[in-house]
């Protein structure tokens, strides 16, 4: 829609280009939020190991509820990627489809040039003439 206020119509390669830079950079984003799941895991368990030490139950029960969260929100940032991939894939393919259009549509273009130029009488004669 922004061609209509002036701005030039992309290039499908363009667009295709630009989408696959924002997935990659949302997959780097949600990589990101992993890495820093699995630090702040990592902390909880420390923490919980130190309270049960010092003999703190309720914080050490408190703390693993936290640690249950945690895990839980990078068992679903890790599906989050798997689907960012997904698509990333799906675009891929969808792209290399358009590509196998345009070089039929070209195929097609000289085919019907090469019939245009060929008598088809003059092939069927020399078709059914018996050979010399």
């Amino acid at each position: 829609m922004s061609f209509l206020f002036g701005q030039k119509k992309k290039d499908p390669k363009e667009v295709m280009r630009e989408n696959q830079r924002a997935l990659k950079k949302t997959e780097r984003e949600i990589e990101r939020e992993g890495m820093q799941m699995k630090r702040q895991e990592q902390q909880i368990l420390n923490d919980i190991k130190k309270a049960a030490k010092e003999g703190n139950m309720a914080v050490a029960k408190t703390l693993a509820k936290q640690l249950v969260r945690v895990r839980e929100h990078s068992t679903r940032t890790t599906v989050m990627k798997a689907q960012v991939k997904g698509v990333g894939a799906s675009m891929s393919v969808a792209a290399s489809q358009g590509k196998m259009v345009e070089s039929m549509g070209a195929a097609g273009v000289a085919i019907g040039a090469m019939n245009k130029q060929m008598d088809p009488m003059a092939m069927a004669k020399v078709i059914s003439a018996p050979p010399p």
